[in-house]
């Protein structure tokens, strides 16, 4: 019988490095595959703590709206148990249409003082946002007199708006308010579109 070829041993190690080099990347792929899955799951666990985050400052802006509507009627609420509070109606100026004055929308408000004439409160309704650069303004009225400022005030996409302030120390000389749209640092006498107009009456 014929005998087999020795194999050199140098041949025999390569095969077996060989072998073991194959073996090795084989586990390096799988490895790099299974991090690379775990990047994905890390990512798509920094995505969902993102979105849960955005949920909750959402959640955190709804509450502090209801807490701060809640405040806002608790208010009204004192003021309607208040006696001897004067108040005024304030309506679409007759002279002026929502629509020609350019505001749109079917704006509404009311004014009331206190009975010592120590603070005042005006609430807006449906009043539209205004462009930028412009602002409402709320005037006191008196028959032969010129307005008298009271404020300037913005609203927001509600059309709602609250607002407390000090009345001028002659607030009984006046009978009526009205509000214009006026520059936004305010105006020294009306300039802009009458919106809402409105006399007082002794509740």
């Amino acid at each position: 019988t014929p005998a087999w070829p020795a194999v050199p041993r140098s041949w025999t190690a390569a095969a077996v490095l060989l072998l073991a080099v194959v073996g090795f990347a084989g586990v390096a792929v799988a490895q790099q595959s299974r991090i690379n899955a775990l990047h994905d799951d890390v990512d798509a666990a920094h995505t969902r703590i993102a979105e849960q985050k955005d949920q909750m400052r959402t959640l955190e802006a709804q509450v502090s709206s209801a807490e701060a509507t809640l405040v806002k009627q608790r208010a009204l609420t004192y003021w309607a148990a208040l006696p001897g509070v004067t108040t005024a109606v304030i309506s679409p100026a007759a002279t002026m249409t929502p629509e020609a004055s350019g505001v749109g929308g079917n704006p509404r408000a009311m004014y009331m003082v206190s009975s010592d004439n120590s603070t005042s409160l005006l609430v807006v309704i449906d009043l539209p946002r205004l462009p930028e650069g412009l602002a409402y303004q709320a005037w006191f009225v008196a028959p032969g007199e010129a307005p008298v400022s009271a404020f300037t005030f913005l609203v927001g996409d509600s059309g709602y708006g609250q607002f407390n302030f000090v009345p001028p120390e002659n607030v009984d000389a006046f009978t009526a308010m009205a509000v214009t749209v006026e520059p936004i640092g305010g105006s020294m006498e009306p300039t802009g579109p009458l919106v809402l107009a409105g006399d007082f009456t002794q509740r």
